[in-house]
């Protein structure tokens, strides 16, 4: 009955427990509130003293801990010193020059070879073209080759607008046995509106949208939605919607009934899928992969309120900026929960925090809310 943030927690207190000389970490951040990212971050830059190796997709956490990245690409592993962003300043740096060096040597092979197309004939200038012709075979053109890195193409419309209120919660209230994590949750909800629910893991995030897709039973309250109001909803578990043996295709045709089969093509290749990938099974996808897919239904299904829960998790740097621009661009209405703080500051414009004494609500930015609680709740270290 854990969360994925507590049992997270678990696997990282196991880890940590034996004062390991060399620490793994995949992905440590995904699932865990801002608090434990915080604290997790706080113990790797002082008290952990060995050497630590971790893959993560957090640019807050990359920039906060990382002194030394390695880079796969272009088919290679190249390494950088310093954090993520002096790492992306390098590699832009490093690009630029590449291109700069081909343009170069490219116009100065063009203009030896436009003499010697013209004189290569004259016998007074044989002699130099021949030269020139042997310093064209010299020169060493740099290969700029093609990054691996591609980003997905997440676009979000909508079939028709709602009405102006989306939806009213009153007094939701849920408990698992002894354990209560919705107490009275009220608040209502206006088209157009972006609101970042956040909290600790455990507070009851994921529980009220599951509430409200009616995958859970309040134990008090209710909830009405507005007129004309479709919900499309992104599970944080994608196991909840990707637990049958059947390919990435098939899964998305008999989750989109209304779609094409090339409008379903269409969506998959937006978002990476190639010909062979939509053959994959998708109990064989990766976490990445399958947040993609998931997009991909929601993308078809042109919902007027979309209901995100973790969406980020999986995903890569390119990725996350990606969606940041797709939402910030949706014309409908957006619920989020999310620990990352680079997505919420960007694309939300109200915050709801839940805490233990109940329910903080402020309409406006992050950095507003910020101004106004003088506490930073998604302050990393």
């Amino acid at each position: 009955t854990l969360s994925g943030g507590y049992k997270l927690r678990v696997l990282l207190a196991q880890a940590l427990f034996n004062q390991p000389d060399v620490l793994l970490l995949d992905e440590p951040t995904n699932h865990l509130d801002i608090r434990s990212i915080a604290w997790l971050e706080q113990y790797l830059i002082e008290e952990f003293k060995g050497l630590l190796v971790f893959i993560s997709h957090d640019q807050d956490f990359l920039n906060n801990l990382s002194t030394h990245i390695l880079d796969i690409d272009y088919g290679e592993i190249a390494p950088f010193t310093g954090n993520y962003d002096k790492f992306v300043h390098q590699k832009n740096a490093l690009g630029e020059q590449r291109e700069h060096e081909k343009l170069s040597a490219e116009r100065k092979i063009a203009k030896m070879q436009s003499f010697v197309d013209r004189f290569k004939a004259k016998a007074s200038k044989a002699k130099q073209a021949q030269s020139r012709m042997r310093m064209i075979e010299k020169i060493e053109v740099a290969e700029v080759k093609e990054t691996s890195r591609i980003s997905p193409g997440f676009n979000f419309k909508i079939e028709r607008p709602s009405g102006k209120t989306v939806l009213k919660v009153r007094n939701i209230a849920k408990a698992f046995e002894e354990k209560q994590v919705l107490n009275k949750v009220s608040f209502e909800l206006q088209r157009g509106e972006k609101l970042a629910l956040i909290g600790p893991n455990g507070i009851g995030k994921s529980t009220l949208l599951k509430i409200l897709m009616e995958k859970h039973q309040a134990d008090q309250g209710e909830f009405e939605w507005g007129h004309a109001v479709k919900a499309s909803y992104f599970a944080q578990d994608h196991h909840e919607a990707l637990k049958e043996s059947t390919s990435v295709y098939h899964w998305l045709m008999d989750a989109s009934p209304q779609s094409t089969t090339s409008e379903v093509r269409s969506v998959l290749g937006q978002v990476l899928f190639s010909k062979g990938d939509v053959e994959k099974n998708i109990l064989t996808l990766s976490g990445g992969e399958a947040a993609r897919l998931l997009l991909a239904r929601v993308m078809l299904e042109k919902g007027n309120l979309l209901i995100l829960d973790e969406p980020t998790n999986h995903m890569d740097l390119e990725s996350v900026e990606t969606l940041i621009k797709a939402l910030r661009a949706y014309e409908g209405t957006l619920i989020l929960v999310s620990h990352n703080r680079h997505i919420v500051s960007k694309v939300t414009s109200r915050v709801i925090a839940l805490t233990s004494k109940g329910l903080n609500d402020h309409l406006g930015s992050y950095e507003e809310y910020l101004k106004e609680e003088g506490i930073d709740y998604l302050k990393r270290g």
